[in-house]
């Protein structure tokens, strides 16, 4: 029978913890990490991914309300957001008239994930205020969301997958 001194336990339980629980993240979370890029609303209509034509419509009216209200109307500015594998989130704007040139840094969760009908709702903590939002994925590159750094706006706008 094969002896293992306590180092040799210990060593082996400490690889086991590391290696054992590294890869085991949730689909949807994986699949979350990354840069996403907010699509103009002329994307929103060009693009063929099989959605169905209500969200399409949604984002495009939710995206036109956001650049009248934050861009006085100017289709100037953009938005990012970064899931990252650790935890971190960061969203970045520069529009005109609501941005403060520093990006929002928080943390994000997977509170749950629907496999049929690919949606997964995510905790947000930016600052003090604590959000829950639904992650729609349109495709593995394109998702739809309320942001949670202008969740009080309560649109839901869609971002591509920076690649």
């Amino acid at each position: 029978m094969l002896q293992l001194s306590k180092m040799q336990m210990t060593v082996t339980l400490l690889l086991l913890l590391v290696f054992g629980t590294t890869g085991c993240q949730n689909e949807a979370a994986s699949k979350l990490v990354g840069r996403w890029d907010m699509l103009p609303p002329e994307k929103i209509s060009d693009e063929d991914a099989g959605d169905t034509e209500a969200s399409d419509e949604k984002a495009v009216d939710d995206t036109e309300n956001l650049y009248n209200s934050v861009a006085g109307g100017e289709i100037e500015g953009s938005m990012s957001l970064v899931f990252h594998r650790n935890g971190k989130l960061e969203t970045f704007t520069d529009f005109p008239m609501a941005s403060t040139g520093e990006p929002k840094v928080g943390k994000w969760s997977l509170l749950s994930w629907d496999e049929n009908g690919q949606v997964a709702t995510l905790r947000c903590d930016l600052f003090d205020e604590v959000t829950e939002t639904r992650v729609t994925f349109i495709d593995d590159d394109t998702i739809q969301l309320i942001p949670p750094n202008i969740a009080v706006l309560e649109l839901e706008l869609r971002f591509r997958r920076k690649k």
